[in-house]
């Protein structure tokens, strides 16, 4: 079907007609931002069930408008357009592995507000080179030459200069440069962290410390310190995301003296050990053999000598077959809901007067007393014994 995720029969885009753009080697996964620009990228591959799909995450400025828009070379193509920043939905995967053929995919972001345009690409169309974390190419210190302590095959400590090349480590370990003040050792995690190892570094007592760590697959980390630091955790090559046979670089700078010192984990083009791999360690000759000596091992052409010896050890086996990979699935929910909105507007208050019609009339009024009055003419003749005008009985 046409539409958002298909493949249409539409012009489709070349690697000729895209401008330069930052990238991701190998389909790898991890977190690219052009130098002085507002505009991220990160990028995560699916696992288990949803390996055939990969996720973007774009950032940019607060509050402005940002559109996406991928294109593949095969046709395929999605767009998306949010406030601030973008989740991706699924996107299929271009290297074979889902429904599309092994082509090449851009994405082009802009912020509408500022009219910034930043362009990100996967796989990269060059060959694979090491890349800091905002997608530059980048070339880290040579490694030292190997030298360890003891017989020189204990390898959790090394030893030598690392002002121009890297000290490296193989699992846990410690590292001291000569002449130096600066130490870093390494601790990998177990069990419940086994997906994780810790730095400790160590300088001049009150000295400010400034670690960055740069990793080949544009994995980085940093840490500021005053005489010591112990890192949280660090996620190890091939686990949680990462990418296997990634390399992790760590520069360690006393920023009162100056001093530098290069360090890098796990070893690579590492000497076999002999007395891991089987093989005879060659010991200095005795220089006198006492009288009853043991006989000599058989020499090398085979020939047998009379004596009675122990029989050696033979060769190591083969190693294990390698465990069932295990499933770290990505679940993607929605956020919760956001919090209830602001009471509205008190309503206008008013009062409504209404008169009923007027009552019944009342019942009549009782019937009013009888009071006598008595009369009498103005020049009627007067009581002998009083003066009053008026008389009264009864």
């Amino acid at each position: 079907p046409c539409g958002d995720g298909a493949i249409d029969a539409m012009p489709q885009v070349s690697t000729e007609n895209m401008p330069p753009a930052l990238c991701f080697d190998d389909n790898g996964e991890g977190y690219r931002k052009p130098v002085g620009g507002s505009i991220s990228l990160s990028k995560i591959n699916g696992m288990g069930g949803l390996s055939k799909y990969y996720y973007l995450n774009v950032m940019g400025e607060v509050g402005h408008e940002l559109t996406a828009i991928l294109e593949g070379e095969d046709g395929y193509h999605k767009s998306w357009t949010a406030y601030g920043s973008i989740w991706s939905d699924k996107i299929h995967q271009q290297d074979g592995s889902s429904s599309r053929k092994k082509v090449r995919d851009f994405l082009q972001v802009q912020d509408m507000l500022t009219g910034e345009v930043a362009y990100f690409e996967w796989p990269c169309r060059g060959a694979k080179k090491h890349r800091s974390g905002t997608g530059q190419e980048v070339s880290f210190p040579p490694q030292c030459p190997q030298k360890h302590v003891g017989l020189g095959y204990a390898k959790d400590q090394c030893f030598g200069l690392a002002s121009d090349c890297a000290l490296c480590i193989d699992g846990n370990g410690y590292c001291k440069p000569t002449g130096g003040s600066i130490s870093v050792s390494k601790v990998d995690g177990v069990a419940g962290l086994k997906d994780y190892y810790y730095l400790n570094v160590m300088g001049e007592v009150g000295h400010p410390l400034k670690v960055i760590m740069e990793s080949d697959d544009g994995y980085h980390r940093s840490w500021s310190q005053f005489g010591s630091l112990w890192t949280d955790k660090v996620h190890q090559p091939g686990a949680q995301g990462r990418g296997k046979g990634a390399v992790d670089h760590v520069q360690v700078q006393d920023q009162t003296t100056g001093e530098i010192a290069f360090f890098k984990f796990p070893c690579e083009a590492e000497s076999p050990n002999p007395f891991t791999t089987g093989k005879a360690h060659a010991a200095s000759p005795s220089p006198s053999a006492p009288a009853h000596s043991a006989p000599a091992p058989p020499p090398p052409s085979g020939e047998m000598v009379e004596g009675k010896i122990d029989a050696p050890a033979g060769p190591p086996g083969a190693p294990g077959a390698p465990g069932v990979a295990g499933v770290a699935a990505i679940k993607i929910i929605p956020g919760p809901p956001g919090p209830p909105g602001p009471p509205g507007p008190t309503g206008a208050s008013s009062e409504k007067i209404v008169v009923g019609p007027p009552g019944a009339p009342g019942v009549p009024g009782l019937t009013g007393d009888q009071v006598q009055k008595y009369y009498h003419a103005a020049n009627a003749g007067h009581a002998a014994h009083s003066d009053c005008h008026w008389g009264y009985e009864g």
